[in-house]
């Protein structure tokens, strides 16, 4: 478990966390994790509406406290983008008592993204929660070969570790990759990511552009 982050969830918060998931609290497992990662991914969705409606109504810029994205899910059904869906799922792991860590992933330049790496019963996980994907189960990340993730024409493929034991997942649609992300196995605080967050609230930032046909009234 990584010590550089701290726990910054308390009961209270985790109960609800987990009663707007539908989960109860049982001891930190398998079978647990899968629960959690599927309700996850059903429920608390992977948008940018919610960022753009802070930001438009109260001008907010940054990373959603544990509160407003709690309040957020409750009362209008938002989530978040990578950074507050993972970075929040992370903190409920590591108070439930999982072997978890933060890490980056690289994207169009490094650690652009953020997921989780997930140890429990001997094996290690992918868990990503904030990728618009179908990844309703945590990935194995001991691979000997290619796992895939199939939705109708698309196929999520993670690919075995490399040599410096960084993960590649790779979208395919109809034959032709899409886009994708190389996981970086290094344990991040959330700080880490500060600036590559203040910088997705600039004007011209790929999640603020759907805001030329998205009026707040």
């Amino acid at each position: 478990m990584s010590p550089s982050v701290p726990v910054n969830l308390d009961r209270a918060e985790a109960r609800r966390y987990l009663a707007l998931l539908g989960i109860r609290e049982s001891e930190p497992g398998v079978e647990l994790l899968t629960s959690i990662v599927r309700a996850h991914v059903t429920r608390i969705p992977f948008e940018n509406i919610s960022k753009l409606y802070r930001w438009k109504t109260a001008g907010f810029q940054g990373l959603t406290d544990i509160g407003m994205f709690l309040d957020g899910i409750e009362e209008h059904h938002f989530g978040g983008t990578c950074y507050s869906n993972n970075y929040h799922l992370h903190q409920l792991l590591r108070y439930l008592g999982f072997d978890a860590d933060l890490c980056g992933a690289d994207m169009s330049r490094p650690d652009l993204h953020v997921v989780n790496i997930v140890r429990v019963a001997g094996r290690e996980y992918l868990v990503d929660a904030g990728y618009a994907a179908p990844f309703l189960a945590q990935l194995p990340r001991d691979l000997a070969t290619n796992h895939v993730v199939a939705l109708g024409t698309d196929r999520y493929v993670l690919a075995p570790k490399d040599a410096a034991g960084r993960s590649r997942m790779t979208l395919w649609r109809n034959g032709v990759s899409h886009h994708g992300y190389l996981v970086n196995p290094v344990p991040r605080d959330i700080g880490h990511f500060a600036e590559t967050i203040a910088e997705s609230f600039r004007p011209d930032a790929r999640l603020l552009v759907i805001r030329s046909t998205f009026e707040i009234k």
